[in-house]
């Protein structure tokens, strides 16, 4: 009962690990999405400009 217990409270420790790991890598998704939607709008906003001259 107690090694199971003790392979639980590891687990646990590992997921949490895990989870503070990947907040880095959520906020460098989201810089890196934000960015490719400025870009997208820019372009966008060229084409107008574009058809317009």
């Amino acid at each position: 009962m107690v090694y199971v217990i003790i392979v639980l409270n590891v687990i646990i420790i590992f997921q949490l690990i895990g989870i503070r790991m990947s907040i880095p890598e959520r906020d460098y998704v989201e810089e890196a999405l934000s960015r490719d939607e400025k870009q997208r709008k820019q372009k966008q906003w060229q084409q107008k400009n574009r058809w317009k001259s």
